[in-house]
């Protein structure tokens, strides 16, 4: 009888330090300070924390960072690669007024006519098609030396350096998404000091030049746009032995600017946080506002309204190194 009771207080003891160890370990919304912010909204909070306390159990070794760049890595109200590519003084103002152009028609057109993301899609291909058959006609001499000049225009969000310096100390993978100039991109990596990162992994449209720097196109057989992320990441695994060992990371924090960017992951087996950054020009009206961050709560995980910071993603990481 003494024997059975004794039995019974260790199972209830054993019992109840498993339970103490397993709230230790659990991390509710409250923990995370930034998440607690006004301007941060979030689809569905007990499937966020499940995701959450999932990557906090793996911590970082299943662990990956999948990421767009232009106004989300790189602050909301700076240049893009683009816009760098543009203001290189040797770049004709006759190619920069076409290019404005191109952005204007097709670019506005999603905005006031009513289109299926198929057709979206489509008319997002032919806009970027257009936009390389003129770097073709008008780029005489590719100007690699003018864009580490403007990459000092380009500023990353606050908190990006510390999300890398986690990630290079963790050795988690960065996978960089851009639908941009990958020339661009390159630039701003290297101006930061980034470009010897093993880490690091660009993903972009690079222009396929001669001997002499003239623009022949862009390279490859496929041309990346924010509509179609879905479709370059399979195309690229195909070609890149990187991807191998990316593939065996289940958990991913993916972060973009534009509802398209939520492509850029579409293994429905991963684990994946998808954080939207939603920049708003202050010229929207509650209702336009309201429309905006639904459409973006349909998609993301979390979404951040006129963020320029890298805190709650920072905040994450902490977490899954136990820091909270």
């Amino acid at each position: 009888m003494v024997f059975q009771r004794q039995k019974l207080v260790f199972k209830l003891k054993k019992f109840i330090d498993s339970e103490l160890i397993k709230s230790k370990m659990t991390v509710v919304l409250k923990d995370i300070l930034p998440l607690n912010q006004q301007n941060v909204f979030i689809s569905n909070e007990e499937q966020l924390l499940k995701k959450i306390n999932s990557m906090k159990s793996d911590t970082y070794a299943k662990l990956q960072i999948v990421t767009d760049f232009d106004h989300t890595l790189t602050r909301p109200d700076g240049l893009t690669s683009f816009d760098m590519f543009n203001k290189c003084p040797s770049v004709p103002v006759e190619y920069v007024q076409v290019n404005e152009k191109l952005k204007k028609e097709y670019g506005d057109a999603t905005k006031t006519v009513n289109m299926s993301d198929g057709e979206i899609t489509e008319h997002y291909s032919q806009w970027f098609r257009k936009v390389y058959d003129e770097l073709k006609a008008h780029i005489e001499k590719f100007p690699l030396s003018e864009l580490d000049e403007q990459a000092d225009k380009v500023k990353f969000r606050y908190g990006v350096e510390n999300l890398i310096k986690t990630c290079e100390e963790k050795e988690v993978p960065i996978l960089i998404f851009s639908a941009g100039m990958g020339e661009c991109v390159d630039a701003v990596i290297k101006k930061n000091n980034l470009q010897s990162l093993p880490n690091i992994k660009i993903i972009a449209n690079y222009c396929e030049l001669d001997s002499n720097g003239k623009v022949l196109g862009v390279k490859g057989d496929f041309l990346m746009h924010s509509r179609n992320k879905n479709e370059a990441i399979k195309h690229y695994v195909k070609l890149d032995e990187h991807f191998k060992e990316m593939e065996k990371r289940r958990n991913v924090i993916l972060m973009g600017d534009m509802t398209g960017d939520v492509g850029m992951v579409t293994d429905e087996s991963c684990n994946i946080i998808k954080i939207g950054f939603l920049s708003l020009n202050g010229k929207q009206n509650i209702e336009e506002t309201e429309k905006n961050k639904k459409k973006y709560l349909d998609v993301f995980d979390i979404v951040l309204l006129n963020e320029n910071t890298m805190d709650v993603p920072n905040a994450i990481l902490n977490i899954i190194n136990n820091a909270y």
